[in-house]
């Protein structure tokens, strides 16, 4: 959920009644609506910001925000399981209480700390090398 700034939120009014005979109500939309047209652009746009804002504190994490994000998607890797839970762990605290959801890897070690609601259901498992 990415909150509209105080300022702004009079430019996204709605207008709504819960039957047709009922008076009709104005509300003020606190978050950026999806399925609009600037969704997209304004997600992306908060994901900058947040690299932008975490670029001295979590440097490696800022430039995966920057350059491993595909809209709402992150896909990334690491060359060794500390390596991945430390990238896991900063990304989630990078993130300015936008949360990355439906974690996935190869190696359950890397995300066995998090909690059950924020993994894929369909890729967590052990890949032997052979």
């Amino acid at each position: 959920m990415i909150l509209v700034n105080k300022d702004q939120v009079d430019y996204q009014r709605i207008f709504w009644r819960f039957s047709s005979t009922g008076p009709v109500k104005s509300y003020r939309l606190l978050t950026v609506t999806y399925d609009t047209a600037c969704a997209p652009f304004l997600a992306i746009r908060t994901l900058f910001q947040l690299a932008q804002e975490y670029e001295k504190s979590f440097p490696d994490t800022a430039k995966v925000i920057r350059k491993n994000f595909y809209v709402d998607d992150l896909m990334i890797g690491a060359d060794s399981v500390p390596e991945a839970r430390r990238l896991v762990k900063d990304l989630i605290r990078a993130m300015g209480g936008l949360t990355i959801s439906k974690w996935a890897c190869n190696d359950i070690r890397v995300v066995s700390d998090l909690p059950s609601e924020l993994k894929s259901l369909e890729l967590n498992a052990e890949v032997e090398d052979k």
